[in-house]
C-alpha cells in the first residue's frame, strides 16, 4: 500500500528528497542557512509548476502572516523591554544566584511557565534581552542558555489549549475544552504530561553540564552593570504594553482576535509614544527580518511536502500499521513524530495527522478514549521532538538567530548536542507518566 503510494507519488518522493537534501546542507554548515532554505522554497515552487501539484498562489497562503505579524510586533515589545531598563533590573535580581547553572535553570523554568499560556517565540523574544545581560554580567556562556530557554518553551508548549499552535488545532478538531487538557475522562492529561517532563529535563541540568565536561561559565570575566538612572514611567508603560499584550492573546478567540492582532497595537502604541525620531533604529535593532525570511521559506517548502501528499504519505503508513493494539500503536505515533518533528515544522504536522489518528483510532474500536489517547501520543512526539533541531521548532531558531546577533554563532551540531539530551529525558518522562495513564489495561 505505502509502496504504490510512493510508486505513483513522484511529487511526494521530489519532495521529500529535496527537503531532505536542504536539512543536509544547512547541518554541513558550508553555506548560510538563509540562502540554502530560500533555495529550497524556491526549488519546492519550481517543483510544483513541472509536476503540478499545486500552484505559486497555493503554496504562497502557507506563509503564514499571522505568525510573522507576531513575531515583528513581540520584537518590537522586547526592543522597548530592553531600552527602558527594565531587562538590566531583572538581571541584577537573577544574577544573585551566583550559580550559573542555577541561573540557567531558573531562566528555562520562567521560559517554560511562561510558555503555558503565551505562543513559544513570542516567549523567547520576551525572556531573551534579560538572559543576554544576565549572562553578560555573570560571565555565562550565552549559547546554552538561549537553547535552553527555547527548548523550554517547546516543552510545555502543548500544555494548554492556548500555548501552541500544534495543541489548539488538536482542541478545534477534536472539540476539546480548555479543562480537557488538564484532566479528561478523570485522568491527567496534556498539562501534567509536558508541564512535569520540562522540569524534569531542566533538573537535569548539572548532570549534563558535568558530562559535557564543560562549564557554564565563560573564562571572560563577567562584566560590571553599569548605573542608569530609572525610568519609573517608561517601565510602568513598556509593562503595561507586554501585559496588554498578554491578555490579548490569552482571550484573543473570544475578542476575534488574531495573532498579530493581539500584539500589534501594544507595540504601535510603544512606538508612538516611545519611538519618536527612533523609528529607523527600532526597525533595524528590533526587527530580524532574517529570521523572518527563513521561517516564510519554511512555510513554503512544509506547503509543498503537504501539497505533494508527502505528510499524508507518513499518516497512511500509520493507518497501514496499526496492528490491533492500541499500545504499540501509541508508541509509534509517538516515535515517529519525534524523529519527523525534529525535521518539519509541527504544525502541518499535526494538522495533516489527526485525521489518521481518528482512523487509527476508530479501527481499535476503542471509541472516543482511544482517539484522545492517540491524540495525547501525538502532541507528545510533535511538542517534545521539535527539539532535536533548530529547524524543528520556529522558537529554536529564533533562539539562534538572538544568538548570532549578539555575536555567537551556534552551529547545527552544537544546537542537536544539546537539545537531544534534552529531548531524550522530556520524552522518557512523558512517556512513564502516559503508558500507565491512558494504555496500561
Amino acid at each position: 500500500m505505502i509502496l504504490g503510494s510512493v510508486v505513483h507519488g513522484a511529487e511526494a518522493l521530489l519532495m521529500l528528497l529535496t527537503y531532505v537534501a536542504v536539512v543536509a546542507v544547512i547541518a554541513s554548515e558550508k553555506v548560510d542557512r538563509l540562502y540554502v532554505i530560500l533555495a529550497g522554497a524556491l526549488a519546492t515552487i519550481v517543483l510544483s509548476q513541472v509536476l503540478h501539484f499545486s500552484s505559486v498562489p497555493n503554496l504562497l497562503r502557507y506563509i503564514d502572516l499571522d505568525v510573522l505579524g507576531l513575531i515583528a510586533a513581540v520584537s518590537i515589545i522586547s526592543w522597548f523591554l530592553a531600552d527602558c531598563g527594565i531587562v538590566k533590573l531583572a538581571a541584577s535580581v537573577l544574577e544573585r544566584l551566583r550559580s550559573p547553572v542555577l541561573v540557567v535553570q531558573v531562566l528555562a523554568l520562567i521560559s517554560g511557565l511562561v510558555s503555558i499560556f503565551l505562543e513559544n517565540v513570542s516567549t523567547v523574544l520576551l525572556i531573551a534581552p534579560t538572559a543576554l545581560a544576565v549572562c553578560s554580567r555573570l560571565g555565562i556562556d550565552s549559547v546554552p542558555t538561549l537553547i535552553l530557554i527555547a527548548v523550554a518553551s517547546n516543552m510545555a508548549g502543548s500544555a494548554t489549549l492556548v500555548g501552541d499552535p500544534p495543541a489548539a488545532i488538536t482542541a478545534s478538531y477534536l472539540n476539546l475544552g480548555f479543562g480537557d487538557f488538564i484532566v479528561y475522562d478523570g485522568r491527567p492529561s496534556m498539562f501534567f504530561m509536558t508541564l512535569i517532563p520540562m522540569i524534569v529535563a531542566i533538573g537535569t541540568i548539572p548532570i549534563y553540564v558535568r558530562i559535557a565536561g564543560k562549564a557554564l561559565r565563560l573564562n571572560n570575566a563577567p562584566t560590571a552593570g553599569t548605573e542608569e538612572p530609572v525610568r519609573k514611567g517608561y517601565i510602568l508603560a513598556v509593562v503595561t504594553a507586554l501585559t496588554a499584550k498578554v491578555v490579548l492573546l490569552t482571550f484573543r478567540k473570544e475578542l476575534g482576535l488574531s495573532l498579530s492582532a493581539s500584539a500589534l497595537p501594544p507595540a504601535i502604541a510603544l512606538l508612538l509614544a516611545y519611538g519618536r525620531g527612533r523609528f529607523t533604529r527600532i526597525m533595524k535593532e528590533g526587527i530580524d527580518l532574517r529570521l523572518l525570511a527563513f521561517l516564510a521559506s519554511m512555510f513554503i517548502m512544509v506547503g509543498g511536502l503537504s501539497e505533494s501528499g508527502a505528510i499524508a504519505l507518513v499518516a497512511e503508513w500509520f493507518s497501514a500499521s496499526a496492528g490491533g493494539s492500541l499500545a504499540a500503536t501509541a508508541m509509534l505515533i509517538v516515535l515517529v513524530s519525534v524523529l519527523v518533528s525534529a525535521f518539519v515544522d509541527n504544525v502541518p504536522y499535526v494538522a495533516a495527522m489527526l485525521p489518521a489518528v481518528v482512523i487509527v483510532a476508530n479501527s481499535l474500536s476503542g471509541g472516543r478514549t482511544a482517539t484522545i489517547s492517540l491524540a495525547w501520543a501525538l502532541l507528545i512526539g510533535a511538542t517534545l521532538g521539535g527539539n532535536i533541531t533548530y529547524i524543528g521548532a520556529s522558537a529554536n531558531y529564533a533562539a539562534v538567530r538572538i544568538l548570532e546577533g549578539s555575536g555567537r554563532r551556534v552551529t547545527f551540531a552544537r544546537f542537536v548536542r544539546i537539545g537531544l539530551p534534552f529531548t531524550a529525558v522530556s520524552v522518557g518522562t512523558a512517556l512513564a507518566m502516559y503508558y500507565p495513564l491512558w494504555l496500561a489495561p
